[in-house]
Order: C-alpha cells, then sequence, then structure tokens
C-alpha cells in the first residue's frame, strides 16, 4: 500500500509523532550523509515492507508533506507510533522482522476491547501493521475495521495530540473521507466489502462513494437508449438489449453496494425496467403490420418484457410489465383467438335459436343434452347455415388465418379450437361442409390447400384490416389497459358483436322459405290405400288369410317395407334441400 510504503516518515525514517526537535535531528543527520554521498539506513525500514530509495529529492519532499500539523495526522494514520512501553516493545519485534510477536502484544490489547486513552495507540499501530499485504483480504478488513473505529472514537482526540498538536481542530469526517479515498481505485464491490466489518454509518459512506460511478453509467445508458428509441422505432429491440446487457451487471453491483432497499437503486432498476417496456412496445407497434416473421417479432419484444419483469422494484412497474406481457401473448395467437370467439359466438346462437324454438312450439319434452336429440334436428332447419359459412369464410376465419392457426404452439387453444370446429360440423349440412373442411385442418390438409388457393380478395382485405385493427394493443402506460379489448382479446364485448353478424334464423311464418318434412304424409297415404283396398276388394279377408298360412312372411315384408317407405321419405327431402 503506498500509504505505508512511500509514508513520509518512513522515508525520513522516524516513528509518527515525534517531536519537531527529534525531526530536525534527522533532517541534519539525513544532510550530513548527502555531503558525502552516503545513503542512509533506518532501523525503521522492515523488512516485510519494500526497498525505500532516499534521494535528495524524495528527502526533501517527505520533510515538506509533514510539515503541517494536518498533513502530519493524515500521514500518521498509515505508519506506527510509540505510546506506551507495549507499543515499544511489540516495534522492537518489527525491527527484529518478527511480525507474528508484534501482533500478539497488539491483539492482546485491542482484541474484544473498547478504545481507551491507555491503548488507543495499539489499535493504530495493529491496523498498519494489517495494511502491509494488500492480497490478504481477511487482514485489511480487519485494519479497516480498527482505523475507523479509532477515528470514531471520542479518545480519538489523544491520537491526535499525539502526532500533531493540541491546536489542532478534529474533523473525523474529513479523516473517514481521507481513508476511503486511499483505495479509490479498487472496484466498488471490493471497496465496500473492504469495510464490511465497520460501522453502519461507515458502510453507508462507503457506499454512497462507491455508487457514484456505477450511478453515472446506468443514467448515461437510459439517456442514449431513449433517444435511439424515439428517433429509430424499428431499432427498439436491439436498444433495449443493448441498455440490458450492459446495465444489468452495474445494476447487480449497485445492489450489492447500496442495499436493495437504497432509494437510488430502486430507482434506476425501475427506470432500466420502464424503458425495457416502452422498447418493446414502440418496437412492436412500429413492425407488426409490416414484418413477415411475426413470431420473431413476438419472441423478441416478449423477451424485453421479461428482462423488464425481472428488473422492476415498482409495484406499479411489476403490473405494467405483467399487463404488456400477457397482451403479446394473446397477440401471438389473435388468429386463433378470433376463430375461437367466433366459433364459441355460432355454438352460443345455435343453444340460443334451440331454447326459443322448444319455447315457442311447446317443445320441452324433446330437450336432451344430447347431440342426437330430435329438437336438434328441427333447430338444424331453423339455422341460415348457408350465410354462417359465408361470412366464416369470406370474412372472419379465412383459409389465410387457418394456415396461421396451424403453426400455433399453444396446446390449450387449439383444443378449444378443435372442439369448436366439430361442433359445427355436427350441425353444419353435409352440402356446406365441403366448403368449410379447411377448418379441419388436421383430418384435411389436402382440401385446406385447395381451399386456399380459392380464396377471395374480401378474404385478403379482411386481414389486413384486422392486422391494422391490433395496433397499439400493447399499452403504452399503465393508463392505457383499455387495448385489453381489442380483436386479440377473447372477452365477453367481442364475442357479443360476433354474434350480432351471425345471419339470423329463418322466421317460421315465411312461406317462401319454409321447407315442410313430407315424411310423414307418406305414412298416411299408405294407411289410406290399405283401407281402400280391404273396402273394394275385401282386402281384410285376404290379408287374415295370407296371415294364416304365411303369416311371418308376411310380417316381415311389412316390417321392411315400412322401412323403405321412411327412407324414400328422407331421399325425398334431401332432394328438396
Amino acid at each position: 500500500m503506498k500509504s505505508i510504503n512511500n509514508n513520509p516518515y518512513r522515508i525520513i525514517g522516524i516513528l509518527a509523532g515525534a517531536t519537531e526537535k527529534e525531526l530536525q535531528q534527522r533532517k541534519s543527520k539525513i544532510q550530513a550523509y548527502a555531503r558525502i554521498n552516503k545513503s542512509i539506513d533506518s532501523e525503521l525500514d522492515f523488512s516485510f515492507l519494500p526497498f525505500v530509495e532516499r534521494t535528495p529529492t524524495v528527502i526533501e519532499q517527505a520533510f515538506s508533506s509533514i510539515e503541517q500539523a494536518q498533513d502530519r495526522l493524515d500521514h500518521a494514520l498509515f505508519w506506527f507510533v510509540n505510546a506506551t512501553p507495549m507499543d515499544a516493545m511489540a516495534i522492537d519485534y518489527l525491527k527484529k522482522g518478527d511480525i507474528q510477536k508484534a501482533e500478539e502484544i497488539w491483539e492482546r490489547i485491542t482484541e474484544g476491547k473498547e478504545i481507551t486513552p491507555k491503548n488507543f495507540s495499539a489499535f493504530a499501530n495493529l491496523g498498519t501493521l494489517y495494511l502491509r499485504n494488500e492480497n490478504d483480504q481477511r487482514a485489511l478488513q480487519k485494519a479497516m475495521a480498527l482505523k475507523t473505529k479509532l477515528i470514531e472514537s471520542e479518545n480519538f482526540i489523544h491520537f491526535v495530540h499525539l502526532v500533531a498538536d493540541q491546536t489542532l481542530s478534529v474533523d473525523k469526517q474529513r479523516q473517514l473521507n481521507n481513508l476511503i479515498v486511499q483505495w479509490g481505485t479498487i472496484p466498488a464491490q471490493s471497496l465496500v466489502a473492504l469495510f464490511a466489518g465497520c460501522s453502519d454509518a461507515i458502510r453507508q459512506q462507503v457506499g454512497k462513494k462507491a455508487s457514484q460511478e456505477p450511478i453515472h453509467k446506468i443514467e448515461t445508458l437510459l439517456e442514449k437508449v431513449e433517444k435511439k428509441r424515439r428517433e429509430d422505432p424499428e431499432a427498439a429491440y436491439k436498444a433495449g438489449k443493448h441498455l440490458y446487457t450492459n446495465a444489468k451487471d452495474v445494476l447487480i453491483q449497485l445492489k450489492y453496494t447500496l442495499g436493495a432497499t437504497d432509494l437510488n437503486y430502486k430507482r434506476l432498476s425501475d427506470a432500466i425496467a420502464k424503458e425495457l417496456i416502452q422498447c418493446s412496445v414502440d418496437y412492436i407497434n412500429e413492425l407488426q403490420d409490416e414484418v413477415v416473421d411475426e413470431q420473431k417479432l413476438f419472441s423478441e419484444g416478449m423477451e424485453l418484457l421479461q428482462w423488464a419483469k425481472s428488473l422492476a422494484v415498482n409495484n406499479l412497474t411489476k403490473e405494467r410489465a405483467q399487463e404488456n406481457i400477457k397482451t403479446l401473448e394473446r397477440m401471438k395467437e389473435r388468429e386463433l383467438n378470433r376463430a375461437i370467439n367466433l366459433l364459441e359466438s355460432v355454438k352460443e346462437h345455435y343453444i340460443e335459436a334451440r331454447n326459443t324454438l322448444l319455447r315457442q312450439q311447446g317443445l320441452a319434452s324433446l330437450v336432451s343434452s344430447s347431440e342426437d336429440s330430435p329438437a336438434n334436428f328441427i333447430v338444424d332447419q331453423s339455422i341460415n347455415w348457408e350465410g354462417i359459412s359465408s361470412m366464416i369464410r369470406n370474412e372472419m376465419v379465412t383459409p389465410q388465418m387457418v394456415l396461421k392457426i396451424k403453426n400455433s404452439k399453444n396446446t390449450e387453444l387449439l383444443d378449444e379450437y378443435k372442439k369448436l370446429v366439430n361442433f359445427l360440423f355436427k350441425h353444419l349440412p353435409s352440402g356446406l361442409q365441403y366448403r368449410m373442411e379447411y377448418l379441419r385442418y388436421w383430418q384435411t390438409t389436402s382440401s385446406t390447400q385447395r381451399s386456399t388457393s380459392s380464396s377471395t380478395p374480401t378474404a385478403q382485405r379482411t386481414t389486413s384490416s384486422s392486422s391494422t385493427a391490433q395496433r397499439n394493443t400493447v399499452s403504452n402506460t399503465t393508463a392505457q389497459r383499455s387495448t385489453s379489448s381489442t380483436t386479440t382479446q377473447r372477452t365477453t364485448s367481442s364475442a357479443t358483436s360476433t354474434q350480432k353478424s351471425i345471419p339470423p334464423q329463418k322466421s317460421k311464418s315465411s312461406t317462401t322459405e319454409e321447407k315442410t318434412d313430407y315424411s310423414w304424409w307418406i305414412y298416411i297415404g299408405v294407411i289410406a290405400i290399405i283401407g281402400f283396398l280391404s273396402y273394394v276388394f275385401d282386402f281384410w279377408e285376404i290379408l287374415i288369410k295370407i296371415f294364416f298360412v304365411g303369416g311371418a312372411m308376411i310380417g316381415m315384408l311389412i316390417f321392411f317395407g315400412t322401412i323403405i317407405l321412411g327412407l324414400i321419405g328422407h331421399i325425398i327431402k334431401l332432394f328438396e334441400k
């Protein structure tokens, strides 16, 4: 340590606290040796310290540096004093090179003891001895604990009077700053560790000193990144990544130095988090309508938000980061969410129409949870499936959207989508199913491809407008939480809006669109013909004879005949459709 190795008292070869008379005697002796070109040694050179070069210039500077009382005090803190017989004994051991003996003497006086007028010099000397080796971190910590304890003590005044004079006023804060300045070249984290064994007041002072450079570095980074983001939103991701990469370690250092509860640390950590959030918002809003690789865009935006979430300290900042994460997750699956919203509304519309029809016609007895309920058959005939399928294909869930849905990694949403599509196909007339086959991408890849190639310009325009509607869905501030109501979000309001666009069910009063089930009339006609034949040709008598002769065969014929007639009725119905 330079404060010891190049200490003016060591160069002169005298102990701190020497009288003015002793200093002048030593100066005269050195000058006498210099006149005969002979260097002078000192028994205080100590073998455990580096060689000291005593040129005339160096010696002259040494004497000049301790002319003032305050300078004497500053340098005395890093050298040895002889105030008691125990000090004299320990210093004699140092002259002989027996460091261990000297340490033992001073440690017995200081260990577990408070500073008194009789032992203050032992605290000073032992602290100086510990400072001899800069590579011994534990010894350096002990040295700082001893030195700061001495300065903070009310008996420090005795040390001041010993090495300076009675008139010097004691400025403890100045002496503590002087002690800290000696380590100004080491990293902030090492500086804090060096004073870890000192009082709380000392550690706070050291922390403040050590944090000046990191604080300035982070503030400079924030200023540059903010400027870059405003000027070029497309580069916001790179700017945010640069901020996080360069500020992360500095922030950790600051946290270690000041503590997690320090206001400066919390302020800067939150400031970095806010800037990362804003970088994500500006980046996505700027490119979401232009970028081809949406997955990459959303992934980079999410990365910035996750970093922000990890650094946020303030609850409001944490909430804002989380809200934007949720919004971005919804945006990543906007096509899938939109499709689910629409299909859910179709299902709800179907259920509502079913319940209404049952109430109007008094068919409550037909109500069943089964998909094969007779009520469902009747409702199927009342729904304008043609309009619904056209709306889905050309406006709401286009083949292009299904291709994006197919590439989604959200298995939960995909399962929900598949269930809703299966519900639609359960009730959709077979004549329309081939048009909508692309919805079932997991079953019919080839048909999906064909459907995609034949998509209409209307669908393309709709997709574009849908993309445009997504701008600014990531909230810019906490107050902009209204972005949660965009079309990418599965909310009640979006579902309601979709329902309104579904074609209405057909009116029962309409005679032009009403389709009648003729199967019942066929059954009545067959019965009437049998009755007529029995009356005109005594057909009943013939039947009775046939029954008795070949009853079993006739019974089977009637049974199968009835089935055939029923099938004929259904075929007629299909042709009418």
